[in-house]
């Protein structure tokens, strides 16, 4: 296990580290500069720490105004798994959330449950054995250390976490050797468990039906239906190829689709896919790939858009090499956000933090998302539910290698008034009554800016389509009177907020 753990970690290394030019797609001069102006400055969220601070993910509530993350800090011996939020308006301190001693590649995932609660999985080494494990932070408080594979003997690793959006079932998946048939095999496989509703114990929900045994690094998605995508690196040929599975009902172990090939040979031992969906179930996969003569390694990306897989595209297209890539997708829009680490430079320590986005067809502009001219790496990026998106890499500092955040705040939609109630009063007239209509501010729309509310109203065996505009009201108004109405009528209302740049609710 453990060699086999450090020959993948020091493959993922060296493809970071190969000598290339300049990136012939960066962004150059004034335009470069107004779209990163757009972004927040860098905050080092892991200051008082001196080691190795790497691998950091990034989540956000839907307003993204709370972020949170997670990642390793390596320092020779035993890794520690740190956690860190903004949820207070600044950074907390890193919070050491290891339960156990780490094993090599503790390779921490992070998500929130419906109900804003943080999910925490990483791998630990238990009893000699490796293991992947679970904790949910509550009103700031974590749980104690729940072990998801729970196997016998040989390695688990590389977990990734997931909630199902209308049920807050949990799902995790990860690989495993535990049932090689002879301690040298090289068998890995993908499987998952599950937790019904965020609650009890994890229940084992079988594996990926494939055939090779040679499946590496899953990483998956879920869409609004709760159905579930995962992409992994198979070695089969001799040659890393990303593939791709899904199922409608991943609770049940025959639900999983045979995996397909989504690239071609990529020409690299692994190729550390990643992908992402929208709520219209619509995915999208990024990975690594030789291109040309020599080791020029660029970045592709693949998306199936209404059931049909597109045309593979390079959206690093550098003559250097191009690693870790990233990916995030707005799950109402369909915007993708890329980054990668770019290699700029004739040394190892002269790397770039890359980013460029597409909406439809066409990308943006390279954007250099790093704050300094050494080190950069492991970059991370999440989309939040109004159009932002959130950034995690490693950069170096005063010789140390921090984890910085950087975010550009969206606007696409702000959150429907809390609270909203209709009470009926009887009128000055007998034969007429006042509705009195009242609602809250919600709280997932603090620091967006609205401009107003709307009121809507229908006669209650009418249709949808009957919805009439009532009123159009201050953004600090709370209630409004619906006066004089004839007293046997009955009706319906609703209430929508809208912010800045006329986005609705």
């Amino acid at each position: 296990m453990n060699r086999t753990i450090a020959a993948i970690l020091a493959i993922g290394t060296a493809l970071g580290l190969a000598a290339g030019p300049f990136p012939d797609g960066a962004a150059s001069g004034a335009r470069a500069e107004a779209a990163a102006a757009d972004w927040t400055e860098a905050v080092n969220i892991s200051p008082a720490l001196i080691n190795l601070n790497a691998d950091a993910r990034i989540v956000a509530n839907a307003s993204g105004l709370k972020a949170y993350a997670i990642w390793s800090e390596s320092y020779g011996g035993p890794k520690k798994v740190h956690f860190a939020t903004n949820e207070s308006g600044s950074w907390s301190d890193p919070q050491n959330i290891t339960a156990h001693e780490d094993g090599e590649y503790p390779g921490p995932e992070i998500a929130l449950d419906n109900d804003g609660n943080v999910l925490a999985v990483f791998q630990v080494r238990m009893d000699g054995n490796y293991e992947v494990v679970f904790r949910q932070r509550k009103k700031g408080v974590w749980s104690a250390i729940e072990n998801i594979s729970a196997t016998p003997q040989g390695g688990s690793q590389s977990v990734c976490i997931l909630v199902d959006p209308a049920t807050n079932d949990f799902y995790a998946l990860w690989q495993d050797d535990y049932q090689r048939p002879t301690a040298d095999a090289t068998y890995w496989k993908i499987y998952l468990s599950y937790k019904v509703k965020g609650e009890g114990p994890w229940i084992a929900g079988g594996l990926i039906r494939e055939g090779t045994a040679r499946c590496y690094f899953p990483v998956a998605d879920i869409d609004a239906k709760g159905k579930v995508y995962v992409t992994f690196d198979n070695r089969a040929p001799g040659n890393a190829l990303i593939q791709f599975a899904q199922n409608p009902t991943p609770k049940v172990f025959t639900g999983w689709t045979a995996p397909i090939n989504v690239s071609t040979i990529t020409g690299l031992s692994f190729s550390y896919s990643k992908v992402a969906c929208d709520d219209a179930g619509n995915v999208y996969v990024v990975w690594t790939q030789k291109t040309g003569a020599g080791d020029n390694v660029d970045i592709f990306f693949r998306k199936r858009v209404n059931g049909v897989w597109r045309t593979e595209e390079n959206v690093s297209k550098t003559t250097g090499v191009s690693s870790r890539p990233a990916i995030a997708v707005n799950r109402k829009t369909g915007k993708v956000h890329v980054a990668w680490t770019e290699q700029v430079g004739a040394t190892a320590e002269e790397t770039e933090i890359k980013y460029r986005e597409s909406e439809g067809a066409a990308w943006s502009a390279v954007l250099n998302m790093s704050q300094t001219k050494a080190y950069s790496d492991f970059p991370s990026l999440y989309a939040d539910r109004v159009g932002g998106v959130h950034l995690v890499y490693t950069d170096t500092k005063n010789g140390y290698y921090h984890v910085y955040y950087r975010m550009r705040r969206g606007e696409e939609l702000c959150f429907p008034p809390e609270s909203f109630a209709v009470e009926s009063r009887v009128a000055a007239n007998p034969r007429q009554k006042d509705n009195i209509l009242t609602w809250a501010e919600n709280p997932e729309n603090d620091k967006i800016v609205l401009t107003s509310y709307k009121i809507f109203r229908k006669k209650m065996d009418a249709g949808d389509a009957a919805y009439k505009i009532l009123a159009t009201l201050g953004p600090k108004v709370y209630q409004y009177k619906d006066l004089g109405l004839t007293g046997v009528d009955r009706y319906t209302y609703k209430a929508t907020a809208v912010a800045k740049g006329n986005h609705e609710s």
